[in-house]
């Protein structure tokens, strides 16, 4: 890469095509199972979160309500004489840490940059700082609902620009592309002009309305007064897939930017609908699965769900082949 792609680099990602912003940001491979422990909650079961009391902030992502904390502890750095290899060191030979200031002009940050993501009290995915790459990673049954593109979000937030994102696995360089794509798309959401370039690289983002590609859709068929009106918010990370709310505001909340266009509208007749008392909640996977089987069983389609306090009911959708599209 020259001097003046790089410079482009350290201003806005948006400004670079997809290979310039990989060939900038790759520094190296890393095996694919290298961190194969992160992909279940039990391989993040260390991390507490007591460890995390500061609360970064709390967000929806599909049927899961998560919370990203830090830690709040301020880093520690230590003065180093490049000419002797070695660091500084008092008259006790302790190290002598870097003042406020000095760790400022240094371009690092005072307190552990390290962001996790929490499902309640269980760790679902974390973001920290590796030796000076990303480190992230977000369990298997929580991908592909937008965790791991708003925690690599957040955390790039802390430093400039030009921060390299490091060695990556395979799945890692995949990622980096999509995320690549995420600020292409929030660059025209927010106005600014983004070089042609770039663009040729994601023709799909040149017309906002073709943004998300439409399932297939089956005639309607109207059945008066028998049937649900179902909504859902279309993103680039996940359909939430099965999920369908029958309040279209609490849909939007799951659109990639708010547009009506964005909304899904089903209908679905009633009686297709299994109603389990009390509802399960879509939060406890063993009631959810149990409320599932007998509804199976029972020769349901979709079974009613509780979404959690002061939120509406849900409905989720087994079989697509009941909805009935273009309502």
């Amino acid at each position: 890469m020259n001097w003046y792609k790089r410079a482009k680099s350290e201003e806005e990602p948006w400004t670079m095509t997809q290979q310039e912003f990989i060939d900038y940001h790759y520094t190296g491979g890393i095996s694919s199972d290298a961190y194969q422990s992160y992909k279940t909650v039990k391989g993040m079961s260390w991390i507490k979160k007591e460890k995390y009391p500061a609360l970064h902030s709390t967000k929806q992502f599909g049927p899961k309500k998560i919370e990203f904390r830090q830690s709040g502890e301020k880093q520690k750095f230590y003065k180093y004489d490049n000419s002797k290899s070695d660091y500084f060191r008092d008259e006790n030979n302790n190290l002598i840490p870097l003042t406020d200031e000095e760790i400022r002009d240094k371009g690092k940050n005072l307190y552990d940059e390290t962001i996790i993501a929490f499902d309640g009290d269980t760790a679902v995915g974390m973001v920290s700082n590796e030796w000076g790459a990303d480190g992230l990673w977000v369990v298997e049954d929580y991908q592909r609902l937008g965790i791991g593109t708003y925690l690599l979000t957040e955390f790039r937030k802390q430093f400039k620009p030009g921060r390299k994102m490091g060695q990556m696995t395979p799945a890692g360089a995949e990622f980096a592309r999509k995320y690549h794509k995420d600020q292409v798309r929030k660059a025209l959401l927010e106005g600014k002009t983004v070089p042609d370039e770039v663009l040729k690289d994601y023709p799909d983002l040149r017309n906002r309305e073709n943004w998300s590609v439409e399932p297939y859709k089956k005639p309607f068929e109207p059945t008066v007064n028998k049937n649900v009106t179902l909504y859902r918010g279309k993103n680039n990370y996940s359909q939430r897939e099965g999920y369908w709310s029958t309040d279209r505001e609490y849909a939007r909340q799951f659109t990639q930017s708010g547009l009506n266009s964005e909304i899904l509208t089903v209908k679905i007749p009633k009686d297709k609908i299994y109603r389990q008392e009390p509802l399960p909640s879509s939060m406890d996977e063993t009631q959810e699965d149990q409320a599932i089987a007998n509804a199976k069983e029972k020769g349901f389609q979709a079974l009613w769900v509780k979404e959690g306090s002061g939120e509406p009911d849900s409905v989720l959708v087994l079989d697509r082949a009941v909805l009935y599209w273009n309502v």
